[in-house]
């Protein structure tokens, strides 16, 4: 018995040495993470890193996760480290599918909760959830109310816009500063109404890109519209004359009209519409440019800006009346393909009613058109635009 208890006892006394072993483990390791490599970096340089690790557009969720938990579940000192910069948490890009519901809105809730600042950008990409969507109001739920939005793009390319658009109406975002709505280009107009009204005082900037005319914000919400990208999918163009006339504040506007819009339908019988705040206007040439011009009236117009396609049957000619009877115009820039055949006779009406303007002239096909031909990455009509230097939302809009 007595050999028992002298055991027993050396068993307590080697149990609790070596638990001493292991907190004197513990404690050398956490003493020696403090002179660790990356402990020693500069929080600018491991945040520049960070930079690194987020995520490009159509990535898969599985990467905006991976990022978070990089961000967040690694160390305190690196969350402190994340949390400090603003700019990491400025983007986010979602790629829904049914499938991937719940791990988007996961990811959102981590993202607004984490972010410093209210400065997110975020990208709502569709295009992957044809079915029925009435699962997406737990996800919208997450954006309902959520201060950190200051810019929100919704991408809808499939056949079913109405699905979507429809759950955002009503929704507030109290910091929402710009909307972009954005839609496959099909080739028929589906007739039903989602008209969007949104709960945002703070709303700004619309750009609405190969958007149907029934998928639009409330006149409550144009009527605050100070900048404005118009590219709708529609032949009518008394869809564009509805919704400019709903947006007085305007001060800059960039209209995009496709070739197929014709000038068929006349606004003959509709009143004109005045654009009192308007400095700023790109504009694409069509053959209705000059009819839908010839109903606004722009008293403070300083800055225009023209593209042109290579459509033989296109002219800038049509424009000349509509910056004629705009005096306070004193640059216009013209970019296209052979325009500076029409150069001669459009600065001799521009210098007789616009003395002081400057106009400025740029062909791709001898300059900027050459430049992209050598560069793979500029293949496209759409970059070729953007090369040519369109201002002002043109250049968000294009990809």
């Amino acid at each position: 018995m007595a050999i028992n208890d002298t055991m027993g006892h050396l068993r307590k006394k080697q149990n609790h040495t070596y638990n001493k072993i292991q907190n004197q483990k513990v404690k050398y390791l956490r003493l020696a993470s403090l002179s660790a490599p990356y402990r020693r970096t500069p929080p600018e340089i491991i945040s520049l890193i960070f930079q690194y690790l987020i995520p490009g557009p159509r990535s898969d969720l599985s990467k905006w996760n991976h990022c978070l938990d990089v961000f967040t579940h690694v160390s305190k000192h690196w969350r402190n480290i994340a949390t400090a910069d603003p700019l990491l948490w400025k983007t986010l890009y979602l790629q829904i599918s049914s499938s991937g519901l719940k791990q988007a809105t996961g990811i959102l809730q981590r993202w607004t909760s984490n972010a410093p600042l209210n400065n997110l950008h975020l990208t709502i990409n569709c295009a992957k959830y044809i079915i029925d969507c009435r699962d997406l109001h737990s996800f919208h739920q997450r954006i309902h109310n959520c201060g950190r939005i200051v810019m929100l793009t919704i991408l809808i390319t499939h056949m079913f816009p109405h699905h979507h658009t429809s759950i955002c109406s009503g929704m507030r975002l109290p910091n929402l500063l710009t909307l972009c709505i954005r839609e496959e280009r099909m080739r028929h107009n589906m007739n039903n109404d989602t008209t969007i009204r949104l709960n945002t005082p703070k709303l700004s900037s619309l750009l609405l890109q190969s958007v149907q005319p029934h998928t639009g914000l409330h006149q409550a919400n144009l009527k605050m519209i100070t900048k404005l990208t118009l590219d709708l999918n529609t032949r009518q163009i008394t869809d564009y004359y509805n919704i400019l006339q709903k947006c007085p504040m305007l001060r800059e506007c960039s209209i995009i009209l496709m070739q197929r819009v014709n000038g068929t339908q006349s606004l003959d019988n509709l009143k004109d519409i005045c654009l009192s705040h308007l400095t700023y206007l790109y504009i694409e040439i069509n053959i209705t440019s000059s009819t839908l011009l010839s109903k606004i009236s722009t008293p403070a117009l300083k800055h225009v800006r023209i593209w042109k396609d290579p459509l033989p049957y296109l002219t800038i000619q049509p424009l000349i009346p509509f910056i004629s009877r705009t005096p306070t115009i004193t640059r216009i820039d013209i970019t296209g393909y052979q325009i500076t055949k029409e150069q001669l006779k459009f600065d001799k009406h521009i210098k007789s009613s616009h003395p002081h303007a400057t106009t400025n002239w740029t062909d791709l096909k001898t300059d900027k058109w050459s430049q992209a031909g050598h560069n793979p990455d500029l293949d496209s009509e759409t970059e070729c635009k953007s090369i040519a230097g369109s201002e002002g939302f043109h250049s968000e809009v294009t990809e």
